[in-house]
């Protein structure tokens, strides 16, 4: 007979919320040992123990599928047999998936004024965030453009609309803690000209009322 000798134990590991992870525990020894783990002293999986979401891998291996904010924390295997007891532990770190919460808002706006398009986010605190806006597919290079502009927040100014600025608007999220994206489509309308050359006169059929007469404007 052998004892326990943990081979490969967990490393301190980083997962999204919502996605699985899986927490190394290979062993040898003789008789074959027993796996048992634990985050303090809680048994989250054995051989006759098994919380829902935490399953015990034929290769002594944790699966957590999926995984919660509340997972985060310190994870032991401890291998046993008749010949003694190893440990090993590990940190597990969850992020808080990033997600958009306050998405752009399709939008028809007057020729001339401004369009504003949100792009609200929550995200883990430990990850760093960039926002990507495209239009019709294409990345809009904000920079290069003195029209637009793009807050700390994410939310696109654009300036001084036109009929070129029509199309639909993407904003993507990008993340090690996940990314996301909405569209919102862009209307630019024109208010149509003032009358030119505006006359009144009395008509000469009814009483108490005038003409009114003007010429076309130019579009």
């Amino acid at each position: 007979s052998i004892p326990p000798n943990i081979t490969k134990g967990p490393l301190d590991s980083t997962v999204i919320d919502g996605l699985s992870v899986i927490l190394s525990c290979e062993t040898s020894g003789a008789p074959r040992p027993a796996i048992t783990w634990q985050r303090g002293e809680k048994v989250l999986a054995s051989g006759s123990v098994q919380f829902p979401r935490f399953t015990l891998l034929e290769s002594g291996s944790l699966l957590i599928s999926p995984s919660h904010i509340s997972d985060a924390g310190s994870y032991t295997c401890l291998a046993t047999n008749s010949r003694g007891v190893d440990e090993s532990s590990g940190d597990l770190i969850v992020w808080a998936r990033t997600r958009i919460t306050n998405p752009p808002q399709g939008q028809s706006v007057i020729k001339g004024t401004m369009a504003v398009l949100t792009c609200g986010v929550t995200h883990d605190p430990n990850v760093v965030i960039r926002h990507v806006w495209q239009k019709n597919g294409a990345v809009i290079d904000v920079d290069a453009i003195p029209r637009m502009r793009l807050d700390e927040a994410g939310t696109l100014y654009i300036s001084q609309t036109w009929s070129g600025d029509i199309g639909l608007y993407t904003c993507k999220v990008l993340s090690v803690g996940g990314n996301d994206s909405r569209n919102a489509q862009v209307r630019v309308r024109q208010l149509p000209h003032a009358p030119e050359n505006l006359a009144a006169k009395l008509s000469a059929n009814e009483k108490r009322s005038i003409s009114l007469t003007w010429a076309k404007a130019l579009d």
